[in-house]
């Protein structure tokens, strides 16, 4: 069998290239096989590190469906004066896989350096049913925590809603879904290298770029995730935003916002360009195009010099919206 020739490979930061991304550029059109490995630092990012337990767990039902929606609460340690600022966390896992607690490290790092309460969404995976159960979720439990603010101690003015990768994708829709309907005004949103864009897989992306989405995150498993968060439904115009941000007409309104993508990620044009909407609609943006990294650096390598910077970019942007 010929071996695969990649494009990108010279482009890897010197951190990231090693053993790691030898495995992944090795597996990076065969995610099942990839998966099957012992060991597998692949696991890491889409099952994360749940050997930090939530400190708590809110179950609510669901205005639009009457499902269950669940809540994972992570608390800073050190005793803080109430009421707190809130991330509302949404995880990543291309919409078909992931789970609301399978990050409680990072959780519990971002409520210590921000002071703030974490709450972790376990939405309805594509698997389980389609667009639009997952954003219903998300809106159905940041309305809870915002209406039920005073017995949760918390300040309902002072909400950053947070998402990576699909779950970035869910938390600019979420946004937007919130600016529409008019009655939660988060202050911030972080998207790190989330997945706007449904038409990137598709003839009908406007990128062209052989250097990107050639290692682990790449074209083929992307489009599952769409195909699946999509199903057999057509979508009406006036849905389309919340389906996929990147179709969104108009971004003004939305909250500050805080971009981080790698050069080498499938989602870098994508990103860049939601980005430059966000700023040419007079919202306070703020991008960091990382060199030499790709989907999910830092939760595979979370030593590297990149992944301690985004943790300090991040938190500062989180402690300004706060602010």
């Amino acid at each position: 069998m010929k071996q695969k020739v990649f494009k990108s490979k010279h482009l890897l930061a010197p951190e990231y290239d090693n053993e790691v991304a030898a495995l992944l550029f090795k597996y990076s059109d065969n995610m099942a096989e990839l998966m099957k490995l012992d060991p597998n630092p692949a696991k890491e990012m889409l099952l994360g590190d749940s050997s930090v337990q939530p400190d708590g767990r809110l179950t609510l039902t669901s205005r639009f469906d009457g499902q269950e929606v669940t809540l994972f609460e992570y608390r800073p340690d050190a005793a803080v004066e109430e009421p707190l600022p809130v991330v509302f966390f949404i995880h990543g896992g291309n919409f078909i896989s992931g789970t609301g607690d399978m990050q409680g490290t990072g959780m519990k790092l971002i409520a210590n350096e921000n002071r703030a309460k974490v709450y972790s969404l376990e939405y309805r995976l594509a698997t389980q049913a389609p667009f639009p159960a997952a954003l219903h979720d998300a809106y159905a439990a940041l309305e809870y925590i915002h209406d039920h603010a005073a017995e949760l101690a918390i300040d309902r003015d002072r909400i950053v809603i947070f998402g990576e990768s699909a779950g970035g994708g869910l938390a600019a829709c979420l946004a937007l879904y919130t600016r529409d309907q008019g009655r939660i005004h988060p202050c911030g949103q972080l998207l790190t290298y989330p997945m706007l864009d449904c038409r990137t897989v598709t003839a009908d992306s406007h990128y062209d770029d052989p250097y990107c989405g050639e290692i682990f995150w790449t074209r083929n498993y992307i489009k599952l995730g769409w195909d699946m968060l999509r199903g057999k439904q057509d979508i009406s115009s006036d849905m389309l935003s919340y389906y996929s941000a990147a179709l969104a007409p108009s971004l003004a309104g939305l909250p500050e916002t805080f971009i981080t993508v790698g050069t080498l990620d499938l989602f870098v044009h994508e990103d860049i360009d939601y980005a430059r909407r966000l700023i040419a609609s007079g919202v306070k943006t703020e991008l960091h195009v990382i060199p030499g990294v790709y989907h999910g650096f830092d939760l595979l390598q979370a030593d590297t010099p990149q992944t301690k910077e985004y943790i300090r970019l991040r938190t500062e942007a989180i402690l300004r919206m706060v602010k």
